[in-house]
C-alpha cells in the first residue's frame, strides 16, 4: 500500500445452504498508512463472540450465528497466505462453517472461485479497503 489514508471495513455475510440471509458489519476505521506497510487483521471467536480488528485495535460483536453451532460444530477456514490488498473490493478472509444436522463441518478453501453451500451454515469473513483522498 502506498502512503495514504484509507478505509478499512471488515464484515460478515450470513449464508444458508449457500444462499445469503443477512449481512453483519463488525469494523470500520480509517488508518493512515506512512510507507509500505502491511495492514495486520485479527479475528478470532469466543463463544458467541466475535472479535474483528486491524493493526491490534479489536471491536467484539455478538452473533447468534455462532450459537447454531453447539449441537454440530464449526469449522474455521482462511486466507492464509499474504496477499496484495486490491482497493475498493471485497475480500474474502475467513469462513465459519456449521455443518448439515448428522454430519460435521467442512473447511471451505478461499481461492477466488470457492463456493458457500456444502455446509448448512456458513459466515464469510470479508475485508474492504478504499482510498479516502
Amino acid at each position: 500500500m502506498r502512503k495514504d489514508e484509507y478505509s478499512v471495513k471488515i464484515y460478515a455475510k450470513e449464508y444458508k445452504l449457500g444462499k445469503f440471509k443477512k449481512e453483519y458489519s463488525l469494523f470500520e476505521d480509517k488508518v493512515q498508512i506512512e510507507n509500505k506497510e502491511a495492514l495486520s487483521i485479527g479475528l478470532y471467536e469466543n463463544e458467541d463472540n466475535l472479535f474483528s480488528g486491524i493493526n491490534g485495535g479489536f471491536i467484539s460483536n455478538t452473533l447468534e450465528f455462532f450459537n447454531k453451532s453447539y449441537d454440530r460444530g464449526m469449522a474455521m477456514s482462511i486466507l492464509d497466505n499474504e496477499i496484495e490488498l486490491k482497493l475498493n473490493k471485497e475480500i474474502p478472509i475467513a469462513v465459519y462453517s456449521i455443518g448439515k444436522e448428522n454430519e460435521g463441518a467442512t473447511s471451505v478453501y478461499l481461492s477466488e472461485d470457492f463456493e458457500l453451500g456444502i455446509n448448512e451454515n456458513d459466515l464469510l469473513i470479508c475485508l474492504k479497503v478504499n482510498n479516502v483522498n
